[in-house]
């Protein structure tokens, strides 16, 4: 069952994540790196028994945040092509949406202090796209947990209405620091603007 999954996972990255999509709202890919992390075998899939339960999945992904850091080391430039997909198997689905859910929720401050994202897919999820409303790129055939490093067209992720007001004045200073050298022209207009609402909503609530 666990190999299965893990097939279905890739599939759905080599027929959907990987390819363009009349919906998506502009050019490219739905997931502009993926193509080439994959062509370049930067894409781990590993698969977990969900019956361990919660705690075990959240140590798991802690385990493997510490081990795409060391990955990291030996690939130099091609680091944001790194990335860990959880595949949970052993409970029903709407079980393992939940656990991915919440240790998504749960772990997504500590992952973005150090510089990664972690990610939620599983059926039927809501989350719009950026450049189309209507568009739902976070829709999986499965649940899965993704983590990779983070970029900085991230800062999308981290800012907007999606986002609490405080968390978001928390995951832009982080992101600030971590993007310091490279925050110059529009990349800096973008962040200190949100910041600025960010910071102006917190201070009015």
């Amino acid at each position: 069952m666990s190999s299965e999954r893990v097939a279905t996972a890739r599939q759905w990255m080599d027929e959907f994540l990987v390819m363009s999509h009349p919906d998506l709202g502009r050019a490219g890919d739905v997931c502009p790196f993926m193509a080439r992390a994959l062509r370049l075998d930067l894409v781990d899939l590993v698969p977990f028994d969900a019956t361990a339960g919660e705690e075990e999945f959240a140590g798991l992904a802690r385990e493997l945040r510490d081990g795409l850091e060391k990955r990291a080391e030996g690939v130099g430039n091609l680091r944001m092509y790194l990335a860990t997909v959880i595949v949970p198997h052993g409970l029903p689905d709407d079980a393992m949406r939940t656990m991915v859910e919440r240790v998504q929720i749960g772990l997504k401050a500590e992952f973005v202090e150090r510089g990664l994202m972690i990610g939620e897919f599983w059926p039927g999820h809501s989350g719009a796209g950026l450049h189309n409303v209507d568009f739902r790129p976070l829709a999986a055939p499965l649940p899965m947990l993704a983590m990779r490093h983070m970029v900085l067209t991230d800062l999308a992720f981290l800012s907007g209405d999606h986002v609490p007001d405080a968390e978001q004045v928390f995951y832009l200073g982080h992101f600030r620091r971590i993007f310091a050298a490279q925050l110059t022209g529009s990349w800096a207009a973008k962040l200190d603007a949100a910041e600025e609402g960010a910071g102006r909503a917190v201070a009015s609530a």
